[in-house]
């Protein structure tokens, strides 16, 4: 099966500061451009090119997150290059 990152890494930190915990998660995979990257976020979108062709899904993984995440009272952004990455930010309220 293909993935998102067909070489490199996935790097994930974990900071706390002011009461919050920052995750990040960055990968040096195939990024996504501008206009993939407004629609990441909608249920059942995938990003269609021929890297992603043969990857499956339903489009709803990122979806379902990012809502669990809103009702947590957190958030959830989005950093991306194509051909040199992504990096995903969540940021939670400790209570």
């Amino acid at each position: 099966m293909e993935e998102y990152t067909e070489k490199g890494s996935v790097k994930i930190d974990v900071q706390v500061k002011n009461n919050k915990m920052e995750i990040k998660i960055a990968d040096t995979g195939i990024g996504m451009s501008q206009e993939e990257q407004k629609h990441l976020f909608e249920k059942f979108y995938r990003v269609k090119n021929d890297k992603t062709k043969k990857i499956i899904g339903t489009g709803l993984g990122l979806w379902i997150t990012k809502q669990i995440i809103e009702l947590m009272k957190g958030k959830m952004e989005l950093e991306s290059m194509k051909d040199v990455g992504t990096r995903i930010t969540v940021t939670l309220n400790l209570a």
